[in-house]
């Protein structure tokens, strides 16, 4: 197809298209420390897919990606193909850079247009990243408060919350998720409280 071009491996930037209902305060190019729990939870489409074709313009970076399963909502049905949108080169952070044939896990905003699919942030479609994604909690709230990025906004209640400081935003902190452990009590009221699960390997 004529202005679509294979990419080579390059440096991934991650994209940061705003939900509507997610804030960031941004430094530069860097967001508001955040969890990939809470970016799945806000998130109305996630999916799996492999990116067929690619092209990057000015103002956006436009993918045609084949999906292979629907993880959260419903893109599309198993194998059709759909037009994602990421950052252009004119963008200040640079553009959104994926692999050609490499399958990733996507997070889409609607914000701009129900009909316009804009990556939010992507992710390799590892069996780790599967098997995480899977374990999210959206009954749990993940909050962050540490030194340099203090607690915004309304905390939720103890139980239904993991909140993350210091000591938990380690090495690791990418690869936990917050979740209830499994209970046979269907009553809201008595419930599991959240727990905050990572390796516990030491970090180097």
């Amino acid at each position: 197809m004529k202005g679509w071009n294979k990419l080579n491996t390059m440096q991934n930037f991650v994209p940061l298209l705003a939900l509507a209902n997610l804030m960031f305060v941004v430094y530069g190019c860097e967001p508001y420390i955040t969890s990939d729990q809470t970016v799945y939870c806000e998130a109305p489409l996630v999916f799996v897919g492999v990116v067929n074709c690619a092209k990057i313009e000015d103002r956006d970076a436009t993918f045609r990606v084949k999906i292979t399963s629907n993880i959260k909502g419903q893109v599309g049905y198993i194998g059709k193909t759909v037009t994602v949108i990421g950052y252009g080169r004119g963008h200040s952070c640079g553009p959104t850079v994926l692999d050609v044939n490499r399958k990733y896990i996507f997070t889409i905003s609607l914000y701009s247009s129900p009909n316009r699919l804009e990556i939010y942030e992507y992710f390799e479609a590892t069996l780790e990243n599967l098997n995480r994604f899977s374990k999210f909690d959206c009954s749990c709230k993940v909050e962050v408060d540490l030194p340099y990025q203090p607690l915004y906004g309304e905390p939720a209640p103890i139980g239904d919350k993991c909140l993350i400081t210091e000591r938990e935003f380690d090495c690791h902190f990418y690869e936990g998720y917050c979740a209830r452990q499994p209970s046979n009590v269907n009553s809201y009221r008595q419930r599991s409280p959240c727990q905050w699960f990572a390796p516990i390997t030491p970090c180097l």
